[in-house]
C-alpha cells in the first residue's frame, strides 16, 4: 500500500495482526510497537479487575484503539461509562475517548510521550488519566495535567498495585 496506513486498513493487514507487540499509529502516520513483557500484562489485568469491581456502572477494555484526526493511540486499560461507546465506521477503534485511559509504563515511555497521550486523550473526551509504573505505583491526572492525589471518578481505588 502507498501512503499512510488507515487504522482500519493495518486492522485488516494478516502480517500485522500476527505481532507481539502492541501497535500504535502517530500523527506523522508512522506504526509504533512496543514489546510486552509479563509484568505488564499481569499490571494491566490487575487494574482491570480493580475497575470492574469498582466501577460497575460501566465498560472496561485494554489494549482499546483511540482513533483521532492524525492519529490512534492504545490505552492499556481504560474504562466507559455506560452509553458512552462510540466507534468509527469500520467499527476498528473508539472515537471518543473512555471516561479514563490507564498507561502501564514500559521502560522506554518518557514524560513527553505520556503528556501527549493525556493531551490527545482529553482532546477526545477522557475525564481522567492514569499511569502505573512497573512498580506498581500509580497516579492520576486531569487531562490538562493537573495531579491528583486520588481519582475523583474512583476515590478508592489503590494507589498501589499489586501482583504477584
Amino acid at each position: 500500500m502507498k501512503g499512510a496506513l488507515t487504522w482500519s486498513q493495518i486492522c485488516r493487514d494478516k502480517a500485522l495482526a500476527e505481532l507481539p507487540f502492541k501497535v500504535e499509529l502517530t500523527p506523522r502516520g508512522i506504526i509504533e510497537m512496543s514489546p510486552a513483557r509479563p509484568r505488564h500484562g499481569k499490571l494491566q489485568l490487575r487494574i482491570g479487575g480493580l475497575m470492574e469491581q469498582m466501577l460497575p456502572g460501566g465498560v472496561v477494555i485494554t489494549q482499546c484503539p483511540i482513533e483521532g484526526a492524525d492519529q490512534v493511540r492504545v490505552p492499556d486499560v481504560c474504562w466507559i461509562a455506560e452509553g458512552r461507546e462510540r466507534y468509527n465506521a469500520d467499527e476498528t477503534a473508539l472515537v471518543a475517548a473512555p471516561d479514563i485511559c490507564v498507561e502501564v509504563l514500559s521502560p522506554n515511555n518518557t514524560d513527553e510521550e505520556m503528556s501527549a497521550k493525556r493531551s490527545f486523550y482529553g482532546a477526545l473526551g477522557c475525564k481522567e488519566f492514569w499511569t502505573c509504573a512497573e512498580s506498581g505505583e500509580m497516579r492520576f491526572f486531569l487531562p490538562d495535567g493537573t495531579a491528583l492525589s486520588a481519582s475523583r471518578i474512583s476515590p478508592d481505588f489503590p494507589a498501589q498495585i499489586i501482583v504477584r
